[in-house]
């Protein structure tokens, strides 16, 4: 998908040094990191495979083989964890984002701007490989704390209604409302069908079904109105 790839524990312990996070012993020590760093790994893993629903202190320790308490001493408890953890799977998709926003940037035509978007949404989880990091945003989206969904739900939104605004005009004929439409079902396209496991079907030529070139074949289409070819410029 064009992602930079790294093991999941690096990736973790890289988010884990942020500026104003707690540690246990010295401030930036690298065990604290590194127990910091295996409890967003277990909790993320545990949101993949098995859903909020399975996420508890107990189950957290358990996949990190670490003592739960943990939990409570670097985040303040769960919520706390998933914060973190939809920061450092929302953040990097924002940021590939940004190309579509720049002026005489790299979104050149409806293509480019399907493209990076998609490609966004496709990114790997923050912390477990293989992992999809939209299915990680859904997953507390969708069942966790009501004050992290809301902030949650804000952030997504805003980045959706930006990436509208760069594609209408590529499609002035489609109102917005229609579009808006339009891509939420394309959001969902790119989020895969239930249940969202780590292993895609495969057809004959090796190609995964959720492979970028097949989902942006999809977008273009479902932005084009019968009769019409979207505008390149």
């Amino acid at each position: 998908m064009g992602n930079d790839v790294t093991t999941g524990r690096a990736r973790a312990s890289d988010h884990a040094a942020s500026p104003g996070q707690r540690e246990s012993g010295p401030s930036g020590s690298t065990k604290g990191l590194e127990t910091k760093a295996g409890l967003l790994e277990a909790a993320e893993q545990i949101l993949l495979e098995e859903g909020m629903q399975a996420l508890t202190f107990r189950r957290i320790g358990a996949v990190a083989s670490i003592n739960p308490t943990l939990v409570t001493y670097y985040f303040g408890g769960i919520p706390g964890l998933l914060v973190e953890l939809y920061q450092a799977n929302l953040e990097p998709m924002q940021a590939e984002c940004e190309p579509i926003f720049e002026p005489g940037g790299a979104a050149g035509s409806l293509r480019d701007v399907l493209r990076i978007w998609l490609n966004s949404m496709l990114r790997p989880a923050a912390f477990t490989q293989g992992g999809p990091a939209l299915v990680v945003l859904d997953e507390i989206a969708g069942h966790g704390d009501p004050n992290l969904r809301s902030d949650l739900l804000a952030s997504m939104r805003e980045l959706s209604g930006r990436v509208q605004a760069a594609i209408h005009p590529f499609v002035p004929e489609l109102e917005e409302r229609e579009l808006r439409a339009r891509l939420r079902f394309l959001s969902a396209a790119a989020l895969g069908p239930l249940p969202r496991s780590r292993s895609v079907e495969q057809d004959p030529d090796q190609r995964p079904l959720d492979s970028i070139e097949y989902l942006l074949a999809f977008a273009q289409a479902a932005l084009a109105s019968p009769g019409h070819k979207p505008r390149k410029k």
